[in-house]
């Protein structure tokens, strides 16, 4: 068998250490896959799999190109798989200076690339977070500690068992890590589940709570701080410390600044599911979805600006002091319409200041996106001292004060560093201004003005030596040299500073001191500049990396200016009105509409509002009526208007009176969960449970149809018992739509229920829906008439009906008869009406004989 070369030796050993991930093996201007590598990335980067060697040994292998590897990274990514860069660490020259011509270049995994630990903006939905997730369990507490490592943030969060999935569904979690222990748990199955590829499995050691709490200390410098970490539990530390290890190992040297990590305290925020968030249509799961209400409410023009807004659809409040200050701020925007177009026209061109930051602490940002920082800083510095002499809302006026404005002078230098037309890539140089630095000034002459200084040189030569005839010429042999005739070089020989060189039948040549500083300097002025601009470039990136705390704040508070002004704009476009808040449970609106589709109409179309009024006497509305009449968009926008009141939005009706809801909680539509394998009706009942288990008196309750996916007494019975629950037992306040509209008897016997219905108007046949909701209940459910409308074939419809008014005849029981076969028909009437027991043998022989006559008709 061949031997193994040395460089084959090297990848094996690397990819020895780094086995789960695939291992790119940079050489030259491509990074190298090699063996099953090769084989697997391959046809997922539809590149062409060769082989490296000619006999038996061949090894596959596939490369990508350096410069554009980012590409192929994010379908490695996206097809599930980690991946580890290896880069050489010396060049082929520095290589054989070591150790000969047969040294193997210096290699080394410099940074692993996973799904939750992406820096680079072509890799990143700019709008949206890239959360990794850390989970850890002791001594019965469960903590999620999640981070963005792109922006900073770092927060903790204590969960339970059954609500893992569900919050790593709602964060939209991008790589969870868990403890190859914690992965055998059974209450851990579901996220394993549906994260699948996502879910790094880890040694346990990287969760042991001494390691864990070691790195946190280490990483933010702790050491003199002893209560630093005493508001986190073990199983908190033990999540964070984790989650801040990962990121060590996956970035290597350079880890990106990350915030001290914050506690959610849960307790503080509404509970909402992602899955009421899907059903309610407020944040699909799949973003291909448009038209959603978190999609018609982001009219945000930054990125940080989206990024927040959605972190407060996904946590709205639940303090009714802290929701009036937000509805403060937004109202200020709201009644200075003025003012919030010209702040939103001046923060729309402001960069990503946090994620530029995190570039710049990991040295992946580049001299124009600096120059693009820089300038974004001091056009906020002007924003900033325009609304310095605002009369802001109060909690707006004390962000802005409590800013750091040193990050103005140093964007100040960095403008006058940094060229306006920058190139991207560091290495060609060429981005620092002239006149900035004087060695860059001095390197840059060199390279445009040679000729004249060496002519102003060789004046000076003249002058000295008295030779008017003196000439400076260049090879590669002698470099720089000053050539006098044989006549004339007595006379430079005797001149202070020459040195003969060369000595020629035509001429002889010298050199001097200058003139070889000189030529050093014109040959390598180019290297010499690209060093030194490289020098100054990570001057100022420390410089930044020094304001990281300043540049946060700035970055938050840009955020939140978008989000307000954006939330006024669109309260002032669409004429919401801010709601009233109440402690006396009370949920009472006045001409409201849902957001979206009121929004949506074209010409003269006209959404019907409506009114709500739910309190404490008055808590569960059931709602009956015919399908396509209204009942659904009715109960989603009243569960929408309650979560944008506690988000800080305006709301959309004439008239709001609302008390704060600790949770909202939708039982709306239903589909098969095929990926856990359960059926529509599983699915039904279990969202129903979690209802019951985990509503208060404070919740705020939606169902649609409860029961459809089973028999109808099946499906009555458990809407009656699930009314009665909520009513007797949780006493929430709750939009109850049902087809069942025997269910309207209970209001006789649940003083909280009452009856709501759909306003129908019906006239020459015709049957008009209103989508107006009055009190009162359903007596027919306008089925066939929905059927009519959606297209049913005229045959269908008329045998429904006839098959309905035999059902409403015969109390619930059908007799099914083939139209089509009158003979049959006749013979089921005959049968029907024959006295069977008064018959003798011989009658009954005569009936048969009519019989057959009447079936061969």
């Amino acid at each position: 068998m061949k031997k193994i070369t040395p460089m084959m030796q090297q990848y094996l050993d690397i990819k020895e250490i780094y086995r789960e991930y695939l291992l790119l093996y940079r050489m030259g201007d491509f990074y190298e896959l090699f063996y099953d590598d090769a084989k697997t990335a391959a046809p997922v980067l539809n590149i062409i799999l060769t082989r490296r060697g000619n006999d038996e040994s061949e090894i596959p292998m596939c490369g990508i190109p350096h410069h554009s590897s980012m590409q192929y990274i994010q379908r490695l990514l996206e097809a599930g798989f980690k991946v580890a860069i290896c880069e050489q660490l010396e060049t082929p020259e520095e290589a054989k200076k070591r150790g000969g011509h047969k040294a193997v270049v210096r290699r080394d995994v410099v940074r692993i690339i996973t799904p939750g630990t992406l820096l680079e903006n072509n890799l990143i939905e700019s709008k949206a977070s890239n959360y990794i997730a850390s989970l850890s369990a002791i001594n019965d507490e469960i903590s999620i500690a999640y981070a963005d490592i792109s922006t900073g943030e770092f927060n903790i969060m204590n969960t339970s068992q059954a609500n893992i999935l569900d919050t790593m569904l709602k964060l939209d979690i991008k790589e969870v890590l868990i403890s190859n222990k914690l992965s055998a748990q059974e209450y851990v199955k579901p996220l394993l589940q549906v994260f699948k590829s996502s879910v790094s499995v880890l040694a346990d050691s990287l969760f042991d709570f001494l390691k864990t709490f070691n790195r946190l200390k280490l990483h933010y410098n702790l050491y003199d701080d002893k209560k630093a970490l005493d508001n986190f539990s073990r199983s908190d530390i033990s999540s964070a410390g984790s989650l801040l290890e990962y990121v060590y190992n996956t970035q290597k040297a350079k880890v990106p600044s990350l915030n001290f990590p914050k506690k959610l305290r849960l307790d503080l925020y509404m509970k909402i599911s992602s899955a009421t968030l899907e059903s309610l249509e407020i944040m699909p799961a799949n973003k291909a979805k448009k038209n959603s209400v978190f999609d018609f409410f982001d009219n945000t023009v930054t990125a940080v600006g989206s990024r927040l807004l959605k972190s407060m659809f996904i946590r709205p409040l639940i303090d009714i002091e802290q929701i009036s200050r937000r509805h403060d701020i937004t109202e200020f925007f709201y009644n200075n319409q003025d003012l919030t177009a010209k702040i939103i026209d001046n923060i729309k061109g402001l960069p990503d200041f946090e994620r530029i930051l995190a570039r710049v602490t990991t040295s992946k940002t580049n001299p124009h996106e600096l120059r693009s920082f820089a300038s974004g800083m001091l056009n906020f510095m002007n924003i900033h001292a325009g609304l310095d002499k605002i009369n802001l809302p109060k909690d707006l006026k004390t962000q802005l004060q409590s800013i750091g404005t040193s990050a103005f002078g140093l964007a100040g230098n960095i403008v006058k560093a940094i060229k306006e037309d920058s190139p991207i890539v560091i290495k060609e140089g060429g981005f620092i201004a002239y006149g900035f630095d004087p060695i860059c000034d001095k390197y840059l002459d060199l390279m445009n003005n040679a000729e004249e200084i060496l002519a102003n040189m060789l004046a000076k030569y003249k002058d000295l030596t008295k030779v008017p005839n003196l000439k400076i010429g260049y090879n590669e042999n002698v470099g720089y040299y000053v050539e006098a005739s044989p006549q004339a070089a007595t006379k430079v020989d005797s001149t202070e500073g020459f040195r003969r060189k060369q000595t020629l039948v035509s001429c002889s040549r010298f050199i001097t001191d200058e003139l070889e500083v000189l030529e050093k300097d014109i040959l390598q002025s180019k290297e010499r500049l690209i060093a030194k601009e490289c020098e100054i470039f990570a001057s100022l990136c420390a410089e930044i990396t020094e304001q990281s705390n300043s540049i946060y704040q700035i970055s938050n508070f840009v955020a939140v200016l978008d989000v307000y002004s954006n939330l006024g704009h669109i309260a002032s476009k669409y004429k919401y009105t801010r709601a009233k808040l109440n402690n006396e449970a009370k949920f009472e609106l006045i001409g409201a509409v849902h957001p979206v589709i009121s929004a949506s109409l074209k010409g003269n179309e006209i959404f019907q509002d409506n009114d709500t009024s739910l309190n404490n006497e008055k808590r569960i509305g059931l709602i009956t009526g015919p399908n396509m009449a209204g009942k659904s968009t009715y109960l989603k926008q009243n569960a929408i208007i309650a979560l944008l009141n506690q988000v800080g939005s305006f709301v959309p009706a004439q008239n709001a009176d609302l008390c704060v809801f600790d949770a909202i909680f939708s039982r709306i539509g239903a589909g098969d969960d095929i990926l856990k394998g359960q059926s529509t009706f599983m699915v039904e009942m279990s969202e129903t449970a979690k209802i019951l288990h985990e509503a208060t008196h404070k919740s705020l309750v939606i169902i649609d149809e409860l029961g459809r996916g089973t028999a109808t007494f099946d499906g009555m019975a458990i809407a009656t018992a699930t009314l009665e629950y909520i009513h007797n037992k949780i006493g929430a306040k709750c939009l109850f739509a049902t087809h069942y509209h025997e269910l309207a008897k209970l209001e006789e016997s649940l003083n909280g229920l009452f009856n709501l219905t759909v306003l129908i108007e019906e006239s020459n046949s015709q049957i008009e829906f209103l989508h107006k909701i009055i009190l009162g209940s359903a007596d027919k459910s306008y089925g066939i008439y929905v059927a009519k409308i959606a297209g049913i074939p005229s045959e269908i419809i008329e045998k429904s009906k006839a098959y309905l008014a035999q059902l409403e005849k015969d109390n619930g029981h059908i007799h099914v008869v083939n139209h089509e076969n009158h003979a049959n028909h006749l013979v089921d009437k005959y049968l029907m009406n024959l006295d069977i027991d008064n018959m003798s043998p011989r009658d009954a022989l005569d009936e048969l004989y009519k019989l057959k006559s009447m079936l061969m008709v």
